[in-house]
């Protein structure tokens, strides 16, 4: 893990350059450092113990605004990468199209939500990226539309109070 590296030489430097100083300001620092530190250590833990029952509640809320069959190979949660932000990455997404065919193929969807809104179960997106992929959109003879796969508003709360709002 590069980051816990990166920490650890930031906190040791902190501490090595306090040596010179006044003896209250030191100990001030070595706490803030040793705080600091143990904030990211949590993080790390919490998004670690999270990840697969928050990968599970994404990829189900997902599904739940398409009529199609929506797919991820991997997710990733992060409650560092976006702070003050958590940031959920689904790797190898591929949805598919009201005829079966891959619609969309992302390489890399990362999508930021407050860190709250996360762990109260109503995760609410606020940001979006997209690296990778491409996009398949077409229009038969009829006017049908390859890309009409969402569900309705009216639909999908019908069906589901605990909207997932994008």
């Amino acid at each position: 893990m590069c980051l816990n590296t990166n920490i650890i030489k930031l906190t040791v430097t902190f501490v090595n350059q306090c040596v010179c100083m006044n003896p209250v300001i030191k100990k001030l620092g070595i706490r803030f450092a040793i705080i600091l530190s143990a904030l990211f250590v949590l993080a790390v833990l919490v998004a670690a113990i999270f990840e697969e029952k928050i990968k599970k509640k994404i990829i189900s809320e997902l599904n739940k605004q398409v009529t199609t069959k929506l797919t991820v190979q991997d997710v990733s949660l992060s409650l560092i990468r976006h702070f003050p932000k958590a940031s959920v990455t689904l790797f190898n997404t591929d949805v598919y199209d009201t005829k079966g065919e891959k619609l969309l193929e992302i390489g890399e969807l990362s999508l930021s939500m407050g860190l709250w809104s996360v762990f109260s179960g109503k995760p609410e997106i606020s940001a979006a990226s997209i690296q990778g992929g491409f996009i398949n959109i077409s229009i038969d003879a009829k006017g049908k539309k390859n890309y009409d796969i969402l569900i309705s508003d009216s639909k999908n709360k019908s069906k589901n109070n605990n909207v997932f709002t994008i």
